[in-house]
């Protein structure tokens, strides 16, 4: 989520309106994708075998950690797992409060397949923060990543 801090706004005319970041703004796109990194997390998502080759694979996706700083209104947060060779999407919607600033943990409940589906070693998927407030929708961080299966 884009703090005060990140987002550049005028105040003309009585209201916020967000300004698009300009060729002056390079340390603000710094921090963001500082932010980015941060909240998208290094670790990899996995499809694991069930015990002694039976049973269904169990995907794991780790965790989002997000810098919060202040929240206003109702704002949901949403993270999301793309996997498009399987035609597969799954996401967790978070409902941010005052009580979510800080360091923010999204997590994602597992998801099972069964045996027969899974027939590679690994799958290419897209992790997805994406922050809904008023009406509107907006990616604040994504990166590829790479679902291993382990058997």
């Amino acid at each position: 989520m884009l703090t005060k801090d990140l987002l550049r706004v005028s105040r003309a005319g009585g209201g916020y309106r967000p300004r698009f970041a300009g060729p002056d703004d390079a340390a603000v796109a710094d921090q963001v994708l500082d932010a980015y990194r941060d909240a998208v997390g290094a670790e990899r998502a996995t499809l694991t075998a069930g015990r002694f080759g039976a049973g269904e694979y169990t995907l794991r996706v780790p965790d989002a950690t997000v810098a919060i700083t202040a929240v206003e209104g109702r704002p949901l947060l949403v993270y999301r797992l793309e996997i498009d060779e399987r035609g597969y999407t799954r996401s967790t919607t978070h409902f941010l409060s005052t009580e979510s600033v800080g360091s923010y943990a999204a997590s994602m409940s597992d998801d099972t397949f069964p045996p027969d589906t899974v027939n590679r070693t690994s799958y290419e998927g897209r992790l997805q923060v994406v922050v809904r407030a008023n009406d509107t929708s907006r990616v604040v961080a994504e990166r590829s990543t790479t679902v291993e299966v382990i058997e």
